[in-house]
């Protein structure tokens, strides 16, 4: 049986990392979080993680997981150095000190908490506890032995010497000993005739073999062989734990920053409604007033044209669906004061290529991305484009942009498409968003992302009617003249 992830983490289903570059989520978590948000999950999936997620708002829960990827990383940095230790004696020391900490980790499993995915976690490694009790054994058995090779040996100035444990000396005629093989006792001051010290090492490898061949021939039959531990699915476990926790502290920040959170409902049926969604990406700039709008995609909607003035918040409003939708494919809590989402299988994204590394020109970069965003498509996919073809004139890039969109449908996948081609309300074909002036904030220049009729001149449209210059106010202050 192989060993379990914590998480269920499916490595065959799999985001391209320029998705979350594009949606700024690299600067908001780690790199080993952000590339575990690149692998969404089955709604199956989803409500379980859930149920751990909740488990962890226990302090007592999440001081053991913490305690539990402290042991995983020390377990880590002595697996390194097993490894790197030349073949010699030393690695005897190595070695036991790697299977104390393996077994203290592995006796850390079954106190986790109490959801599906950790009793699962625990089932398999408490099956014969994984022989722990048989290495705690061997442990015990190899101490004195350890302890008798250990008592030999005295460290100085980052140098280690051979010291043979001569019952009945006294540790100054030992430190004694050991100043006078680094030449720090001056001639004749040596008043005692034992064997010089001797730097361990390669050279002093064999002396020390001859020394304690007893207990070197006891600790090889004694400890149990390096390859024999499930090291690698115990420290595997490590990036899924940081995961839990990181994921913990995001949302412990969203609160003191006043968003909100919630735990969207799992959709059997293709949508994706989130109401007062934030673009919590915004926070790693600092910015405190972040604007909360609502996110409606469902049949026969389920692609919209995202028009508006520059500055208007169209790419945050974009953001804010991507995010918060990554969040959701991994079982997180997302963003938004409530929420239903169906889980996509994936989530691809196309930003302008001035925005990206490209050895190639714009458009054909842009053009060739975009085929290969459309060819990946499926009806459990949502595509995000931000200002395509937005680099060639209107007439050609209106053209390429109704393709796109076009193809998309076609597939009959899930979008979003922010572009400065207001030519496309003509057209009439798809559903559009625009970025308008929020009314209801003062005289501050905000924006609401809203679902619009086909019109033109959006922002300008909203500043006249804002400020009563608008036709229809200016004609009711006419006639309200004397």
């Amino acid at each position: 049986m192989p060993a379990p992830t914590l998480l269920r983490t499916d490595r065959g289903r799999s985001i391209p990392y320029h998705v979350i570059e594009d949606l700024q989520l690299h600067r908001i978590f780690s790199d080993d979080t952000a590339h575990m948000l690149a692998h969404p999950c089955s709604a199956d999936v989803i409500l379980l993680r859930r149920d751990l997620f909740s488990l962890l708002s226990d302090p007592d829960v999440r001081e053991r997981f913490s305690a539990f990827r402290r042991a995983l990383s020390e377990l880590s940095r002595i697996n390194a150095m097993y490894k790197k230790a030349p073949e010699s004696t030393s690695k005897y020391f190595i070695l036991a000190s790697l299977e104390a900490k393996y077994a203290a980790a592995v006796r850390m499993i079954p106190r986790l908490g109490g959801c599906t995915l950790t009793d699962e976690l625990a089932d398999y490694w408490e099956d014969g506890a994984r022989a722990v009790g048989a290495i705690e054994d061997a442990l015990r058995r190899a101490e004195p032995h350890l302890t008798a090779m250990s008592r030999a040996t005295a460290s100085f100035h980052e140098k280690s010497f051979i010291m043979p444990d001569v019952e009945g000396e006294a540790y100054i005629e030992t430190i004694e000993k050991c100043a006078s093989a680094l030449g720090l006792l001056p001639e004749g001051a040596r008043s005692h005739a034992h064997r010089e010290a001797l730097p361990l090492g390669a050279a002093a490898d064999a002396p020390f073999r001859e020394l304690f061949a007893e207990p070197l021939g006891a600790l090889r039959l004694i400890l149990p062989p390096y390859g024999s531990l499930e090291l690698h699915e115990l420290l595997s476990l490590a990036t899924e734990v940081s995961f839990c926790l990181e994921i913990c502290e995001f949302t412990d920040k969203m609160t003191a920053r006043g968003l909100p959170l919630c735990c969207p409902r799992v959709s059997s049926e293709r949508r994706y409604i989130a109401r007062g969604a934030c673009d919590f990406t915004l926070t790693y700039k600092n910015i405190v007033n972040i604007v909360p709008n609502d996110i409606e995609f469902e049949p026969p909607d389920t692609f919209f044209f995202l028009l508006g003035a520059n500055g208007g918040g169209k790419t945050t409003y974009l953001r804010g669906v991507g995010a918060n939708l990554l969040l959701f494919l991994s079982g997180a809590p997302i963003c938004a004061a409530d929420a239903e989402i169906y889980p996509f299988s994936s989530v691809l994204t196309h930003f302008p290529a001035d925005e990206r590394v490209s050895d190639v020109g714009r458009l054909d970069d842009e053009r060739r991305r975009a085929d290969a965003m459309l060819a990946a498509a499926c009806p459990d996919s949502f595509l995000i484009f931000n200002e395509t073809f937005s680099g060639t004139d209107d007439k050609y890039g209106c053209e390429l942009t109704l393709a796109t969109a076009r193809a998309l449908t076609e597939h009959g996948a899930f979008g979003i498409y922010v572009t400065h081609f207001h030519e496309l309300l003509s057209h009439g074909e798809f559903a559009f968003l625009e970025a308008v002036v929020d009314a209801e904030n003062g005289n501050a220049r905000t924006y609401k992302i809203v679902r619009q009729n086909a019109r033109r001149g959006s922002y300008a449209a909203d500043i006249l009617k804002k400020y009563g210059l608008d036709r229809a106010s200016l004609e009711r202050r006419y006639k309200n003249c004397p």
